[in-house]
């Protein structure tokens, strides 16, 4: 049973290392405490604090201001949803609870409207109303993207059973047959078929347009603007190719595309296929069969192909632990050399303003920490399960155990301000970059914490800038 109290402690930093010091704080497991004061306060003063509000009960403009934390929780109908915003000055709170665990908010809309994905469909919750309203009534939808007004998701038909040789033997696999819809962010928007035909697969995005596979026995290349504008067919592909797990590389300049398939004739542990298209010309100018895959399949993920762009027209292959691969697409040159360590892809094309779902919550837990060097977003400087007050060298947050695991979670909110993680003694903190002070949040460590994202986020692209709302308030 979760249960809130009236009042919080607001920690000095010196206090953060050890955590252990927040002792005095803890409580029966679970409980969430009253939100910090926005403004500087004394440690010793209790924040003071409204009357905890039902959801119901909550102005429109303390829920849609300020950034917006989530986490669940076991509850007794299942999973227990939590949402917390730390500058509306209100307790956080329960406000719905699923019996599945994959239910979650995604992406924070206008107005406290949230998106949220569950097993079978993508729906929007409003926080006024408690209202849940799938995005497409009836259907089987899954998220794909979001922009800054926008929202990209697929709905499922169904698919059709094939099969394909692993280690020699016959397996069965489904090939999609889905549809690809847009939504915008505003509560009378409808959603509509952003491209008619039914696909095999999305793969990837290139100037905010959508890189697919059309279904059916003779499945095609198209680009398919996000803006709704008329899409273009690139080039038609094998049939025996797997679409799902084909994987798209686009060249610096955007020119070419690579793909990457396993075939459904060939062993899936060890061999790909390899095309490369002119997304100009719109012709096929590379195609390569039976490549050596870099890594071996492990349980039911299967050995990709290693492969990228050494330059605008030079694609690398490395085999695992022996050759690199050079394949000119202007000439159709090929060389092999003896690895003397993986290539990696040196350009990578520019991201454009489209996210897919996948890589916001990257972004919002481990995306941002994946270097070993510091690097500074908002108020922090964050390494890998590491956090630091920016030019600071004393830890706030360290969510390892030490070395490369993660122990813990860890989430800092899209303007840069606040960070939200847990402990070795079992602890959420909420931290203040801007005061540079903490509390606990609640005792326990929940699931899926994380920051929604907002539109202006998604808009402004801008992931290592210093917001003004890290200076100091007077």
């Amino acid at each position: 049973m979760w249960q809130f109290v009236s009042d919080a402690m607001s920690l000095h930093p010196s206090a953060l290392l050890p955590l252990a010091t927040v002792a005095t704080l803890a409580m029966s497991c679970g409980q969430p405490v009253a939100p910090p004061s926005t403004s500087a306060t004394s440690p010793k003063t209790p924040a003071a604090t409204a009357p905890p509000l039902a959801a119901t009960e909550m102005p429109a403009s303390r829920r849609s201001a300020g950034p917006v934390l989530h986490w669940t929780v076991p509850g007794s109908a299942g999973q227990s949803h939590y949402l917390y915003n730390p500058t509306a000055g209100l307790p956080a709170r329960m406000v719905f609870e699923t019996k599945s665990t994959s239910t979650a908010l995604v992406y924070q809309l206008a107005a406290g409207r949230f998106l949220g994905r569950d097993p079978r469909s993508v729906f929007v919750w409003d926080s006024a109303s408690g209202d849940k309203t799938p995005l497409l009534a009836g259907a089987r939808t899954s998220l794909l993207a979001v922009s800054a007004d926008k929202v990209f998701f697929l709905s499922h038909a169904g698919q059709t059973t094939l099969g394909y040789n692993l280690g020699g033997k016959r397996v069965g696999y489904g090939r999609a047959s889905d549809t690809l819809h847009a939504v915008g962010l505003k509560a009378t928007d409808r959603a509509g078929v952003l491209f008619p035909r039914p696909l095999a697969a999305v793969l990837g995005l290139h100037e905010d347009s959508f890189l697919v596979v059309t279904a059916g026995s003779q499945p095609e290349l198209w680009i398919v603007p996000a803006d709704g504008t008329a899409a273009q067919r690139l080039a038609p592909l094998d049939p025996r190719w797997i679409a799902p797990e084909m994987h798209a590389r686009v060249s610096p300049s955007g020119r070419y595309v690579a793909l990457a398939a396993p075939h459904d004739e060939r062993s899936f542990h060890d061999e790909r296929e390899l095309a490369v298209i002119d997304m100009q010309e719109k012709r096929v100018v590379l195609r390569e069969s039976r490549l050596p895959t870099d890594s071996m399949a492990r349980d039911s993920t299967l050995a990709q192909l290693s492969f990228g762009w050494h330059d605008d027209k030079t694609v690398f292959v490395n085999e695992l632990f022996k050759r690199v691969f050079h394949f000119d697409v202007q000439t159709g040159g090929r060389s092999v050399a003896q690895m003397a360590a993986p290539e990696t892809a040196r350009h990578t094309a520019a991201p454009g303003r489209i996210r897919f779902w996948y890589d916001i919550e990257q972004m919002q837990t481990r995306e941002r920490f994946s270097g070993r060097v510091p690097r500074r977003y908002g108020c922090f400087d964050l390494s890998w399960g590491k956090a630091r007050y920016t030019g600071s060298s004393r830890l706030v947050c360290d969510v390892t155990d030490g070395s490369d695991t993660w122990t813990g979670a860890m989430s800092v909110s899209d303007d840069g301000r606040w960070a939200a993680c847990t402990t070795p003694t079992s602890r959420t903190m909420l931290i203040d970059g801007r005061q540079k002070s903490a509390v606990m949040l609640l005792s326990g460590v929940p699931t899926k914490l994380r920051w929604l994202a907002r539109p202006e986020w998604i808009a402004s692209l801008s992931h290592t800038a210093v917001p003004s709302s890290c200076q100091p308030s007077e």
